[in-house]
């Protein structure tokens, strides 16, 4: 469940960090985290990680975006958060 940059909120370009809570499993979850525009979504970023809280490596130019995460087990099976938007300004 994606909780910063809350739905609505406005971000600096340049310190951009998405945080979201772990999902309560008794095994290893991988994450991929998506930056996207547009619907049907276009990505202008993403991420593979293990954590939690994902630093943005790259400046965004001012507008509308939306993020989720997408989780996955050691087996393949996957599930998804809900999109959550934001403003770069």
């Amino acid at each position: 469940m994606p909780i910063s940059p809350a739905e609505g909120d406005t971000v600096e370009a340049d310190v951009l960090q998405l945080i979201w809570h772990r999902l309560k499993t008794n095994f290893p979850i991988s994450y991929l985290v998506q930056i996207f525009v547009g619907w049907p979504p276009q990505v202008v970023w993403q991420k593979n990680t293990q954590d939690t809280v994902s630093s943005v490596d790259i400046a965004f130019s001012e507008g509308e975006y939306y993020y989720w995460i997408k989780a996955k087990d050691e087996y393949g099976n996957t599930s998804r958060s809900m999109a959550k938007k934001f403003y770069v300004d």
